[in-house]
């Protein structure tokens, strides 16, 4: 009998943990793209938009770094899903940087211009936002979307796994 209910409570356990791992990457994502506090706020010059490959060329990417070449292109236009790089002093050195957020609202007469960032030292460069209330708008939205779309899904698993678990007690009910 344990072996049965065992093989039979493999489902609800293979629908739960995936569940609740959607629901803490939708946790994650939601304190990743969170930018309340902290960062350097300065102003940055916007010198250009840009593209990054690897989400149309998966292999092209792996072959650019294969041979060095940099996986992103730059363009004087907002291309779809490019993102304003802006030049901005870091202790009194000029940093060239993208921004972690594609703006529609910003095109090539845009470019020269400067605008109010707020910038996050990391490991691997920086994070850059736009101030504003209206890109703010823009990220809280992003935000909200990344966590309901994993945290949905977490839930559905949790609320299937729950609902075959129930399912399997009343038909076995003797």
């Amino acid at each position: 009998m344990n072996d049965e209910v065992f093989g039979l409570m493999i489902v609800p356990l293979s629908l739960a943990i995936p569940g609740v791992i959607f629901f803490i990457i939708g946790c994650c994502l939601h304190a990743r793209f969170s930018y309340k506090k902290g960062g350097i706020k300065t102003y940055g010059e916007l010198v250009g938009f840009r593209v990054f490959h690897e989400y149309y060329h998966p292999v092209g990417r792996k072959l650019k770094y294969i041979f060095g070449l940099p996986d992103y292109t730059d363009y004087q236009y907002n291309a779809q899903n490019s993102r304003p790089i802006f030049r901005f002093l870091v202790n009194g050195v000029p940093v060239k940087w993208h921004s972690d957020w594609s703006v529609a609202d910003l095109d090539k007469n845009s470019i020269g211009k400067e605008f109010p960032i707020r910038y996050f030292p990391t490991r691997s460069g920086f994070r850059v936002i736009l101030e504003g209330p209206q890109y703010e708008k823009q990220r809280a939205r992003g935000q909200k979307m990344a966590f309901w779309i994993f945290a949905s899904i977490g839930i559905g698993l949790f609320a299937l796994a729950v609902f075959v678990t129930v399912l399997y007690f009343v038909v076995t009910r003797k």
